[in-house]
């Protein structure tokens, strides 16, 4: 949406621009070459926003198809805004440890233990214990009977002897998924540090590209404001080159600040994820 924004932005200009330049060659005062870069710049920067255009609704439609909406809907810029980003490395690491996807991973190998275990006890002999008992009452229309209390007790075994190769098979099968869930949890840690390294190395980068970026965008504003004022002041035919370069540079730093902040924001909700924060920004 953004980059739509800038493309239409530059194609305002340059059509600004060329409608100066067509009222200046009916009065001869401004050279062919001129003329004719501006109306090829503003038909290419008119080429450059329709396909801006069509990818934006096309990510649009890819959007509304996930979330379920088929319906024409707007998006709202937002900023990502967590306390845990300015956090030093070993707190992130600690709460990394933490994470979901951490806490996962603990539970599975344990559950892989537990199974191997269990599947074990299918080698030892069963037993089985049924307890019946009852108690019997005199005859309502008898003497004087007593009151009988009886009960039997019967106790089975079972010997595995034709399931020991399903069993022992079984286990094999266990303790393979338990060496994959201690593999991975084992790494864990690792890939977690990995991550947490360069995530905050590019976050850095990119605050230091998106610094640049500003600055840049506020000299090729200043710039563009300079060359138009000339130019409009009846001189394009000596500014106009300067203009076009104006417009053309003003174009690029914006499109750089907008391609650094959406970076920059990317790498700042994987390290959220990673560290298992990612909740925060639905709040």
């Amino acid at each position: 949406q953004a980059l739509k924004e800038n493309s239409l932005e530059e194609y305002s200009l340059y059509t600004r621009q060329t409608a100066n330049v067509d009222r200046l060659d009916r009065l001869d005062n401004v050279r062919a070459v001129v003329l004719h870069k501006m109306h090829y710049l503003a038909e290419s920067a008119n080429g450059d926003s329709l396909q801006k255009e069509i990818e934006f609704k096309k990510s649009m439609g890819a959007l509304g198809h996930k979330i379920g909406l088929r319906d024409f809907f707007l998006l709202s810029s937002f900023e990502v805004s967590s306390p845990h980003l300015s956090k030093d490395h070993k707190d992130l690491v600690d709460m990394a440890d933490n994470a979901p996807d951490f806490r996962l991973a603990r539970r599975q190998n344990a559950a892989a233990i537990y199974d191997v275990r269990a599947e074990r006890l299918d080698f030892l002999p069963k037993f089985n214990a049924l307890i019946d008992g009852g108690l019997s009452m005199p005859h309502r229309y008898g003497g004087a009977g007593s009151t009988d209390l009886s009960a039997r007790m019967m106790i089975t075994m079972e010997l595995p002897l034709f399931s020991g190769g399903a069993t022992l098979a079984a286990i094999k099968q266990k303790k393979a998924n338990r060496t994959i869930s201690e593999l991975n949890l084992s790494m864990k840690p690792s890939e977690k540090m990995l991550l947490i390294n360069g995530l905050t190395q590019q976050i850095n980068d990119l605050l230091a590209i998106k610094m640049s970026a500003e600055r840049a965008l506020a000299s090729a504003a200043l710039a563009n404001q300079s060359a138009t004022r000339t130019a409009e002041a009846g001189e394009f035919s000596d500014a106009g080159r300067e203009l076009i370069d104006a417009i053309k540079n003003h174009s690029n730093a914006k499109n750089q600040l907008t391609q650094a902040c959406l970076k920059l924001k990317a790498a700042q909700i994987k390290l959220l994820l990673v560290i298992g924060k990612i909740k925060e920004l639905l709040d």
